[in-house]
């Protein structure tokens, strides 16, 4: 593995859809967080593979179902962005995520999370784009929202959420 601020290839398309699934806001010394983070991440035993980019990377499980990382920012202001590719089981996302969330909690002077939510209706996939809409429905504890495309019903508490904040969620994350 190639020390990780030395990779000077660019990304060739952008990360997996259906997109980024969480965005860590943080300060600190950036590539030194981002590069332990990594080589902690390629050497944890989640993924077979590992391919790098300049400030992004994508692992791979065995199965070839992929997560990703892209590090946005400059001085000690940064955002990581983590994507996770179709059909890669919750239970690894949960692992990766929880993985991620404790380093950045190590490692960062601040953090905050942002998490984007997507509508699950096959035929529509879109964002949901309004982040004040998002943080009043978590405040009122509000468990969904719904799609300003097509009405469908997105849960606010789901699979993800719920293994993060759960004990065997941080197991296996531990482990």
């Amino acid at each position: 593995l190639v020390f990780p601020n030395y990779v000077r290839l660019p990304r060739d398309a952008p990360p997996p859809r259906p997109g980024k699934t969480v965005v860590y806001r943080f300060t600190g010394a950036l590539e030194a967080i981002y590069c332990t983070l990594v080589v902690r991440l390629h050497y944890s035993g989640l993924f077979a593979s590992t391919k790098l980019y300049r400030d992004s990377v994508d692992f791979f499980t065995a199965t070839g179902k992929q997560a990703a990382l892209t590090l946005r920012g400059s001085g000690e202001q940064g955002e990581l962005d983590v994507y996770f590719g179709d059909k890669l089981d919750v239970d690894v996302q949960a692992a990766f995520e929880k993985f991620v969330n404790a380093h950045l909690k190590a490692k960062a002077t601040s953090l905050e999370r942002l998490r984007n939510y997507f509508c699950p209706k096959a035929k529509c996939g879109k964002e949901f784009t309004d982040r004040c809409f998002v943080d009043e429905a978590l405040a009122a504890k509000r468990p969904h929202i719904f799609c300003g495309h097509c009405g469908t019903k997105i849960k606010l508490l789901d699979t993800l959420e719920t293994q993060l904040t759960s004990s065997a969620g941080e197991a296996k994350a531990n482990e």
